[in-house]
């Protein structure tokens, strides 16, 4: 899939009506935007995506993540999650939300989320699988996730002022980027 550069993010619209979803997704798709990502945890973003992922879902890579870390919820979630987008599939599928190691473990213990997430590629109901985080740890978790898991996609923060200014985040950073260029993982800022 020809990603466009610019990802539709779909956290916004976790509380507007159908209408401004509808209207906010139609100036997405006809900008070009091919890529849509949500999250099960975005309020009502899923469902308010349905309609029209239905009608454009051959035309789009569509991205979803889950925040749960035992596998039987996460695949629960998952389940919702196709219904309300009115998807056979997944492209993507993220562990999101994955900011420190005591949570990157939960989604490794025995009946943690990584075996619904196998599983589910393995089923063909998604292609790929990821994993999330959002804070200055997230580096140093993800190249951990990395040493554990062969994951296709890696969304990590970086800025200006964190790499150039925090020596530590840079070398956790730069270690990451190392991984994700050996095993050619799709990286995500």
């Amino acid at each position: 899939h020809d990603t466009s550069v610019l990802v539709y993010g779909a956290a916004a619209l976790g509380d507007v009506t159908q209408e401004v979803a509808d209207a906010s997704l139609e100036k997405a798709l006809a900008a070009g935007i091919n890529h849509l990502d949500t999250a099960a945890s975005y309020g009502r973003a899923e469902e308010l995506m349905g309609p029209t992922v239905q009608r454009v879902r051959d035309r789009v890579f569509l991205a979803t993540k889950s925040t749960q870390r035992r596998a039987e919820d996460a695949w629960r979630e998952l389940n919702r999650s196709l219904e309300l987008l009115h998807a056979d599939h997944i492209d993507l599928w993220q562990v999101h939300a994955v900011c420190d190691l005591p949570e990157l473990d939960a989604v490794f213990a025995p009946g943690g989320a990584i075996e619904a997430f196998v599983s589910a590629k393995d089923e063909g109901i998604v292609s790929w699988i990821g994993i999330t985080g959002h804070t200055e740890q997230a580096p140093v978790v993800h190249a951990e996730a990395l040493r554990r898991h062969d994951f296709d996609s890696v969304l990590t923060p970086v800025n200006y002022h964190l790499y150039t200014a925090d020596e530590e985040f840079r070398a956790n950073f730069d270690t990451l980027y190392q991984l994700i260029v050996e095993r050619d993982v799709a990286l995500r800022t």
